[in-house]
């Protein structure tokens, strides 16, 4: 019975698999990446080298950085997503 199982969820994932595109796939994972660790990164890089040390305006440059990169990936998906809303043209007979 359990063999039976596994062979349905392998088709559901090969679907799945077969329906999501990969550049989406890496596209979702490296805005992912920057959302996490844009805001880390800049927060540590410009808290002793260009704000010497002023937590304050680090964590504001952080959060600065962590819009931007929400902006950047809700146009990236509007975009995406008015590409793919082309209205198929019926012949008529």
């Amino acid at each position: 019975m359990s063999s039976s199982v596994s062979a349905s969820k392998m088709a559901q994932v090969s679907e799945v698999s077969k329906s999501v595109p990969s550049r989406l796939v890496v596209k979702i994972l490296l805005f992912t990446a920057v959302i996490l660790l844009g805001p880390i990164c800049s927060y540590f890089l410009t808290l002793n080298s260009v704000f010497d040390g002023n937590r304050i305006y680090a964590a504001g440059f952080a959060a600065v950085v962590a819009n931007v990169a929400v902006i950047f990936y809700i146009v990236a998906a509007f975009a995406e997503d008015s590409g793919s809303q082309e209205v198929p043209k019926v012949k008529e007979s």
